[in-house]
């Protein structure tokens, strides 16, 4: 190589955007260009003479040290990712590219390292991991209920059609449940709404420890749940209903010093594999008398349409 190349080289690694250094066989710097003395905050000439290594972490040094031997061995490109320690800012996620340079001679074990800046690209990562954690929670709001946690009535419709229509396609069981807080007014009016609301924040909790894993509870609306139950007969609908039931009854929701009991009628109705599966609104318009049968039948009952009281 000529004098005037190696000149065009050297002033060609001047103007890369990623930071490059020589090294000699012991892995001392030879040069740098002004990129990497920019990233490290040293000046014009500064890093010469310092070992390679210094400029990572210490926990790194040992997986350097062999990642150069290989790449003088081997004579290709090694890449790692590393992690730069300037002196007067935050560690600067690099990735690294090892290249063993070969002399006319082909004797040298000179190695060029060339070092990208990482920092844009891991601030991007960064705000695109923001980005889909708040649509995560944008999402999760609008199909939940602020105040109980439970889904809300806009997801439960959607779950309920699509369920219905697993029911109609596939000939499957399934079943949905009214549930009513019993004398709720009474606790408001007595106790104040913030006891009320902490009370649907219980019943919540509640309900949704006594389901199945493929069950889901929604608020419905003011005192009322309602409970969407996949793949199930008349007779487990029923078990379920009556779990929740008990579950309230046994539930004591304590509010400052006082300790309040929430009971609940439950109506259900049901659709089995050998039944042709009715209307979507028939399904819960039957839900809907079987809950009102319960309340008729003094409360803190459930009742599963077609069936005698429980």
């Amino acid at each position: 190589m000529t004098e005037t190349q190696e000149r065009h080289q050297v002033d060609l690694i001047d103007a890369m955007e990623e930071a490059v250094c020589f090294l000699a066989p012991d892995n001392t710097i030879v040069f740098t260009n002004a990129r990497l003395e920019e990233m490290t905050d040293k000046g014009p000439g500064e890093l010469a003479g310092e070992i390679f290594q210094s400029l990572f972490p210490t926990d790194q040094h040992h997986l350097l040290v062999v990642a150069l031997d290989k790449a003088r061995k081997e004579g290709h490109v090694r890449i790692h990712m590393g992690v730069l320690s300037p002196r007067k800012r935050e560690p600067i996620p690099v990735l690294l590219r090892l290249v063993a340079y070969t002399d006319p001679e082909g004797e040298s074990a000179h190695v060029y390292a060339v070092m990208l800046d990482l920092s844009e690209l891991s601030e991007a990562l960064k705000t695109q991991e923001f980005l889909r954690q708040r649509n995560r929670e944008l999402e999760d709001l609008a199909i939940t209920c602020p105040l109980t946690g439970v889904f809300n009535r806009r997801y439960f419709d959607y779950r309920y059609e699509e369920e219905m229509a697993r029911a109609r396609r596939y000939l499957h069981g399934m079943a949905v449940a009214f549930v009513d807080l019993d004398h709720f007014k009474s606790i408001n009016d007595t106790h104040g709404h913030a006891a009320g609301d902490i009370v649907l924040r219980e019943v919540a909790k509640t309900l949704a420890r006594s389901l199945r894993s493929t069950d889901i509870v929604a608020r419905y609306g003011g005192e009322e749940f309602v409970v969407l139950m996949p793949e199930v007969r008349p007779e487990g609908a029923l078990a379920v209903g009556i779990r929740m039931r008990m579950a309230l009854q046994r539930k004591r929701i304590k509010v400052e010093k006082q300790e309040l009991q929430a009971t609940a009628s439950i109506g259900i109705a049901s659709v089995t594999p050998s039944e042709p599966v009715p209307e979507d609104e028939e399904l819960l318009k039957r839900a809907d008398e079987s809950l009102y049968r319960a309340k008729r039948a003094g409360r803190n009952r459930v009742v599963l349409w077609g069936h005698p009281i429980e």
